[in-house]
């Protein structure tokens, strides 16, 4: 039986959508809000309603809801979790939420939702939480947002960024071991106008050491979409070490996989939801 490479492609099918437009009170070294730019923005609770009926009419699939952070590092999306909840009733959408740092009222009410699942930054380096994402809170505020959006019944996929330091991911791993099942692997982007834009994009062997650490303990690494492109060796590498899930993979990384045996599943989702497909949109999640 040929081994499964999965391909995710979101797209127009699952687009990104901003709570806060380009706003972000943090303004953290590697982004300050430049990211959230390519979001559409959302303009209230019924603005995501009439935004999901419009994208499933379009043949899409699901929404990322994310936006920029407030001062304690968290992300407003409390105001549209009935919208979310309704919308995802009346239309079958996949729902993934991006919400920052959260206190345990805050995931009770993300649970309300009914939202797919939640996607949460993990860090653990003190001086990258409060040195370039300028966060209050230190590395324990994260194995505490963790928990209570577990407690509340949530499904979490941690991402983990690899370039603000070395030591950041891999520390990251001792609050998750056991307690999810896959991590997103993302990339620092060095971005231009922002404080850390001649910082060197990390080496190959930093993302190979987290893949193998993840396999370690157990967890399913899955390489995001948030990285530069272009890298088909680091993507051809990654799979030969035991990656099986990879966002908007080269052309010559799908070639490779196919030459070699590999069955290629195409996905038009956010790599997040890799368990939640095939799902007919309409139908309830």
């Amino acid at each position: 039986m040929r081994p499964t490479l999965f391909a995710y492609h979101p797209g127009r099918s699952f687009p990104s959508y901003s709570v806060s437009g380009d706003r972000c009170e943090l303004g953290c070294d590697h982004c300050q809000g430049q990211h959230l730019r390519w979001m559409r923005s959302l303009d209230g609770p019924e603005s995501l309603r009439e935004q999901a009926r419009v994208l499933l009419e379009d043949g899409g699939v699901g929404m990322l809801i994310s936006g920029g952070c407030d001062q304690e590092g968290r992300i407003g999306i409390g105001p549209y979790v009935d919208a979310i909840r309704e919308a995802k009733e009346e239309t079958g959408l996949l729902f993934n939420l991006h919400a920052g740092l959260v206190d345990r009222d805050d995931a009770e009410a993300l649970s309300r939702s009914h939202a797919d699942l939640v996607s949460l930054d993990i860090h653990q380096d003190p001086e990258v939480i409060s040195g370039v994402l300028h966060r209050p809170g230190g590395p324990e505020s994260y194995r505490e947002s963790l928990e209570a959006l577990l407690d509340a019944g949530l499904e979490v996929v941690p991402h983990l960024t690899v370039g603000l330091s070395r030591d950041d991911p891999i520390l990251a791993l001792d609050i998750l071991e056991g307690k999810v099942s896959r991590v997103v692997i993302l990339v620092l982007i060095p971005t231009p106008g922002t404080p850390i834009c001649d910082m060197p994009m990390p080496a190959d062997e930093e993302v190979l050491a987290l893949v193998e650490a993840i396999l370690d303990r157990g967890m399913d690494p899955v390489l995001g979409c948030m990285r530069p492109r272009g890298n088909h060796s680091l993507e051809i590498e990654c799979v030969k070490r035991g990656v099986r899930s990879i966002a908007l993979p080269s052309r010559k990384t799908l070639a490779w996989a196919e030459s070699s045996g590999y069955e290629i599943k195409e996905l038009p989702i956010c790599c997040a939801l890799s368990d939640r497909w095939p799902l007919s949109p309409g139908e309830s999640g």
